[in-house]
């Protein structure tokens, strides 16, 4: 699995602007972001969930 630092390094352009182009953030080139939605879904990336509930305090899960 890569990961986005990865797939920026193979880019050539900066892990903000992988980041931003994976949101779907209009502060990115639509080209720019385009070509960043290719190259991770050739490379397989996928967002690392464990991550995303770390860095946002949420887990979105429900205790009963």
């Amino acid at each position: 699995m890569i990961t986005q630092k990865e797939l920026a390094a193979r880019l050539g352009i900066s892990y903000s602007t992988v980041s931003l182009a994976l949101t779907g953030s209009p502060k990115v080139n639509a080209e720019t972001s385009r070509q960043v939605r290719e190259a991770a879904a050739a490379l397989g990336y996928r967002p690392n969930l464990n991550a995303r509930t770390l860095q946002s305090r949420r887990s979105r899960l429900v205790g009963v």
